[in-house]
């Protein structure tokens, strides 16, 4: 039988074990496109917490080092050039956060956020969470009524757009119960029209055959009858 302690270390090998067997995010990119560097960041850290929370980092050194570490050489190389880093876990976040997101080019997030429209065949519910993920970097007094009047100003449909503009009091939660109802209720019409479509082009296909069936009895019904020839009996002449 085990004693305590011998348990003990098992509970912490299967701890480390199941550490192990999670991946941590890539390092971050410190180096690419500066206009976005602060969205990168933003989005990088919130990955690189769950990691820690789903692999059960508590220890404040061990988070630190963590960090310093799963973000990269060109992390490790900017934060070393850091002042008053600390030694703790959130002091170097912060000063992290200080760095990375004063760089945060507004302009150009607002013009990518304007020039966001949905692509073919996207959800309602997908071009809705693009449209609110650009939107938290660019600093809108009402993010919520911006995404709402973007959405509707790079509507596709022309007559959904104009119906949205019809509504005097369109809220955001009302624009999009509308919209959701709107692509339930398209679903069922294009499923309907592309098997009208496919049965349609399967009828073609069979009259295509038949016709060419039908050309093949015509042709085989008509023979040509042999031009009858008469031959005079004294000279030998054939004549008609």
């Amino acid at each position: 039988m085990l004693n305590p302690n011998e348990e003990e270390v098992n509970t912490e090998e299967i701890s480390m074990a199941t550490i192990l067997d999670l991946k941590p995010p890539p390092p971050f990119d410190a180096e690419g496109d500066n206009s976005s560097l602060a969205q990168r960041w933003k989005e990088w850290r919130e990955r690189f917490n769950m990691y820690t929370v789903a692999a059960n980092i508590k220890d404040d050194a061990q988070k630190r080092a963590m960090l310093l570490y799963v973000a990269g050489p060109s992390v490790h190389k900017i934060f070393k050039t850091l002042q008053d880093t600390g030694t703790d876990f959130k002091t170097t976040l912060e000063k992290l956060d200080e760095y990375f997101q004063p760089q945060k080019n507004v302009i150009y997030e607002r013009y990518v956020f304007k020039q966001t429209h949905p692509t073919p065949g996207e959800s309602v519910d997908s071009y809705i969470t693009r449209l609110r993920t650009l939107a938290e970097t660019c600093e809108f007094e009402s993010a919520e009524n911006e995404t709402r009047d973007q959405f509707v100003m790079a509507c596709s449909s022309h007559g959904f757009r104009t119906k949205l503009l019809r509504e005097t009091d369109l809220t955001w939660a009302k624009l999009i119960t509308i919209s959701r109802a709107k692509e339930l209720a398209e679903k069922p019409a294009s499923n309907i029209s592309g098997h009208n479509k496919s049965r349609n082009n399967v009828n073609r296909v069979k009259d295509e055959g038949n016709d060419e069936a039908k050309d093949k009895v015509r042709h085989a019904k008509y023979v040509p009858k042999p031009h009858k020839q008469n031959q005079c009996r004294n000279c030998g002449n054939e004549f008609k």
